[in-house]
């Protein structure tokens, strides 16, 4: 896990660290299940099964100007993760999460911030399989 306030974000290629309280400003977890319903002839509803929604984690990180290139880096450094599609380890203070792939950055600068940036990361769990035919069985009748 990581120390309180800190985000880390391994990807193959990069290695970003987040560890001064300062810096990660909100992160969100979201860990969700999509309850499946099917309407009876009689009106009803027939709730049979629990899909498990992947995890999604939103971070939200400042990086100031006080090193000097370090906005710029980090700027570039998440832009060639994702656009190479790299998955990431994500270490936050309540989860180590893997498997994760950027779905977002947003990066709005602010006047009268000069190299200064806040970045909103955000991040979806992928779940692999290696043969879906044969590890998910079809439904008899």
């Amino acid at each position: 896990m990581a120390k309180r306030g800190s985000i880390y974000i391994q990807g193959d290629s990069h290695w970003l660290a987040f560890n001064d309280a300062l810096t990660v400003t909100n992160e969100t977890h979201n860990f969700a299940n999509e309850v499946v319903s099917q309407p009876l002839e009689n009106g009803s509803l027939l709730t049979d099964h629990i899909i498990i929604m992947q995890d999604e984690l939103e971070v939200q990180v400042f990086v100031s100007n006080s090193v000097p290139q370090e906005s710029q880096d980090t700027y570039s450094a998440l832009k060639i993760i994702r656009n190479t599609r790299q998955l990431c380890n994500v270490y936050t203070n309540h989860e180590i999460y893997t498997s994760m792939a950027i779905e977002s950055v947003s990066a709005p600068h602010e006047a009268p911030q000069v190299n200064a940036i806040t970045f909103t990361i955000k991040f979806k769990r992928i779940d692999w399989t290696d043969d879906v035919e044969n590890s998910y069985p079809l439904a008899k009748y």
